[in-house]
């Protein structure tokens, strides 16, 4: 109670494309954490395709935590009233946690905003990372993270 003892922001300045099924480092989205925090993110992330791909996944990789250790991500789609889907849960007490897998994403070029929201308590120092792929090899079609994803993150303890 009584606001953040810290705030970082971190944004995507380049576009970064994948084209692989694992679970894959976004440039620049990783947020350095010590033992004993508690960490509120909330971020942005927007992806296209070059045609329409079978799928994309997104989640974290983290330090060991313990409870609370929450993500929650919300996917639209780049046509209107057209439904979103979403996924999360309690991450992992350690590395990857794939929490958002979302299938048939296009059209072609479009853009797909995810929403994502996580809250989690460091056991032990380490990284956290937000991390993207496509569900299968997307080779033919890769995904293209946009400029302008972003994190905000809140130290609250």
């Amino acid at each position: 109670v009584g606001g953040f003892l810290e705030t970082r922001f971190l944004m995507m300045s380049t576009l970064q494309s994948t084209n692989v099924s694992t679970l894959t480092n976004l440039s620049g989205m990783q947020l350095t954490v010590a033992a004993g925090e508690l960490w509120k993110i909330e971020g942005f992330i927007l992806v296209s395709t070059s045609a329409t791909t079978v799928g994309l996944r997104a989640g974290l990789s983290v330090p060991p935590l313990t409870t609370p250790r929450f993500i929650k991500f919300i996917g639209g789609s780049a046509s209107q009233s057209a439904t979103i889907a979403g996924g999360g849960g309690q991450l992992q007490v350690s590395g990857l946690s794939n929490s958002l897998s979302m299938t048939g994403i296009g059209p072609t070029g479009a853009a797909i905003p995810i929403k994502f929201d996580a809250l989690f308590n460091v056991a032990s120092a380490g990284t956290v990372r937000l991390m993207a792929a496509g569900i299968a090899s997307t080779t033919a079609s890769p995904l293209h993270f946009m400029p302008g994803t972003y994190m905000m993150c809140y130290r609250l303890r």
